[in-house]
């Protein structure tokens, strides 16, 4: 009985090539180094790219959190924009405000501490014992503990955190005014994405949660702030 003999064709022999190919350690190794290096981007870019969520984040809070105070100017009448105005203007003087309270404090003590810290140092490093060893090999003495940090390393990093802060601030407040105002808007377009036949529930749904959440938030600032305003006053009181 004759053995039938066929020669694959150019297809074939390509289809085999290629089979083969793809089982090649080479192959699987330059994939491997492919996947590596785009997952290596992603874990990049999602670093990079979390400040900017962290701010979005924070402005979608405090938009929450002033909503209720949004609704109850829109209810007397008072336009939606001119109310996320009136609203951000009232955020501002409050931290003006508190600024202004907490900086001399912060200032105060600060001077407090860089008067003391020289004396401190001095009394550790004359102790016997272990810490007073160690403030030693350390070499911890009573100079002017500011005087190695007033350089120019030391005042250029102090300006770009203060730049820093400043700019994620404005920010910050910024989206907050932009969420305050369109908050509808961006509700509805959020409300298209949903299936027609459940759009009427899930948006009774969303505004009863941010609203619920945003009495939260608010009544929680409040109660912070009640809070914050006694213990100043009580500790103003007893000096």
């Amino acid at each position: 009985m004759e053995r039938s003999t066929q020669t694959p064709t150019s297809a074939e022999r390509d289809a085999q090539w290629l089979g083969a190919s793809r089982r090649a350690p080479w192959v699987l190794g330059f994939f491997g180094a492919l996947g590596a290096a785009g997952a290596w981007g992603l874990a990049v870019a999602a670093a990079t790219v979390t400040p900017v969520f962290v701010l979005i984040a924070l402005s979608a809070v405090l938009a929450i959190g002033l909503d209720p105070i949004m609704r109850a100017l829109v209810r007397r009448g008072v336009g939606r924009g001119l109310a996320a105005g009136i609203v951000l203007l009232a955020l501002i003087a409050v931290l003006a405000l508190f600024s202004a309270i907490a900086l001399p404090s912060i200032s105060r003590e600060y001077r407090n501490l860089h008067d003391t810290l020289p004396t401190l140092l001095a009394h550790v490093q004359a102790r016997g014992d272990s810490l007073g060893a160690l403030a030693q090999r350390f070499q911890l003495h009573g100079k002017d503990p500011t005087a190695s940090l007033l350089n120019s390393r030391f005042l250029l990093s102090a300006g770009e955190v203060l730049f820093s802060t400043a700019v994620s601030t404005v920010a910050v407040l910024a989206l907050t005014g932009y969420l305050l105002a369109g908050l509808p808007e961006l509700r509805a377009g959020a409300l298209r994405l949903i299936p027609r036949s459940r759009r009427p529930r899930v948006g009774l749904l969303s505004d009863e949660i941010l609203r619920r959440l945003g009495g939260f938030l608010l009544g929680t600032a409040l109660t912070s702030l009640a809070a914050g305003v006694s213990l100043f006053v009580f500790l103003t009181v007893v000096g």
